[in-house]
This record gives structure tokens, C-alpha cells and sequence, in this order.
């Protein structure tokens, strides 16, 4: 039985000699055309929403004594340095090739009781 609903399937789409693929076959098919500028919005939304979301790069005091780079999210560490300064400097430049890229950066340095000491 279901060998029979195939070839009735088959039967009931119209194949590329019925007229199907003609009309797509040049360039300037409007199919095609209407098809590129969908995919290119869809890309362009992606791109708007890569842009509009700031990469924040929190600077916290490490366990172990030094301090760490993390995303705000994030649980792990991308770096750790020994001083706060060395930290900042890094994270600033992270922010900046992300800038550079056309993604919205910022660094946010916390004390170390962890309250909030400079946002930039």
C-alpha cells in the first residue's frame, strides 16, 4: 500500500518539462530574485542583532588573589593577571577590537568586595 501512495505522489508534482523550472531558468528569474533579497534581509536583521547586543567585559577579583576577565554572563575566565591594572589594559583592548568589528564593547571594573567601581 504505501508503494502506491508514492507513485501517486510522484504523479500529482509537476516535474521541470511540465513548465515548472522554465520560468526559473535565466538570472533574472523573479523566484530567485524575491528568494536573494529574503535571505539578504534575514542576513542583514542577523547582522543588526550581533550589533545591538554590548559585549561587557567584567574585571573581578580572582580566588586564588589575582584578577580576572570575564563576560558578564559568564562563569569562566578568559584571563587572569596578577594585578588589576594588567587586567583593565586587556580588557580595554578586547573592547576595542570588538568596537573595531562594529560590536558595541564596554569594561566594567569591580572592587574587590565586588561592588562596582568604574563602568567605561
Amino acid at each position: 500500500m504505501g508503494v502506491l501512495k508514492k507513485k501517486e505522489e510522484k504523479k500529482a508534482t509537476p516535474s521541470a518539462k511540465e513548465g515548472k523550472g522554465k520560468e526559473c531558468a535565466s538570472k533574472s528569474c523573479p523566484v530567485k530574485k524575491e528568494a536573494a533579497k529574503k535571505e539578504a534581509e534575514a542576513s542583514a536583521a542577523a547582522e543588526s542583532e550581533r550589533n545591538d547586543k554590548v559585549r561587557r567585559y567584567h574585571i573581578v577579583q580572582h580566588p586564588s588573589g589575582g584578577w580576572t576577565v570575564k563576560f558578564a554572563e559568564g562563569e569562566k575566565n578568559i584571563k587572569i593577571f596578577k594585578t588589576q591594572k594588567e587586567a583593565h589594559d586587556f580588557a580595554s583592548q578586547m573592547a576595542e577590537n570588538q568596537k573595531s568589528r562594529g560590536v558595541k564593547a564596554s569594561v566594567v571594573v569591580h572592587s574587590k568586595k565586588g561592588k562596582l567601581r568604574k563602568m567605561h
